[in-house]
């Protein structure tokens, strides 16, 4: 069976020849696995590891996000979202914890109605299609990235938290 078949069997509730694979690790342990197998390239890992499931997005190209250094001089990172990271360092990794909300304190449907949400134009859709030709056989997730990137930046409102933002790490 191809990936594809595979995914679509598991799908209509048929037996698959094996139950289909996803991967989806942070950097550290995809760059450390790559150079540990003496790989190059992704690709390399998705075939070794026989995965089935490939995620495809758009690219990002759109205004300027923020990136700056905090007055603990850790690095912030801000998302098309509005949400800001803050990276924290371990001796052995390094990680973002978000450290900015920026629909907190948001009370009514007004006050959604004039938040700035990304635009679907800072977006080449055509990293999409170049996902999908490049792995013809394989089963292909859209976007799964910017599905979490927004329940990130509306975890803070919804569960009430504080109105301000927040630099320490929880």
């Amino acid at each position: 069976m191809t990936s594809k078949e595979r995914v679509r069997a598991v799908m209509q509730r048929l037996k698959p020849d094996r139950i289909p694979a996803a991967f989806e690790a942070v950097g550290t342990v995809t760059s450390r696995l790559l150079r540990e197998y003496g790989m190059t390239d992704y690709d390399q890992l998705l075939e070794k590891y026989e995965i089935d499931i490939v995620c495809a997005g758009p690219r990002y190209i759109g205004p300027e996000l923020v990136s700056r250094t905090d007055e603990q001089n850790r690095q912030v990172k801000g998302s098309f979202w509005g949400y800001e990271q803050t990276i924290h360092v371990t001796a052995l990794d390094s990680y973002p914890v978000t450290s900015y909300y920026p629909l907190s304190g948001v009370e009514t449907v007004e006050e959604v109605d004039r938040y700035a949400w990304p635009d679907p134009d800072w977006f080449d859709y055509s990293a999409i299609r170049e996902t999908i030709e490049r792995h013809p056989d394989k089963a292909i997730v859209i976007s799964s990235w910017q599905a979490r990137d927004l329940k990130e930046m509306c975890r803070q409102p919804m569960s009430k938290r504080s109105t301000q933002r927040t630099d320490t790490f929880e």
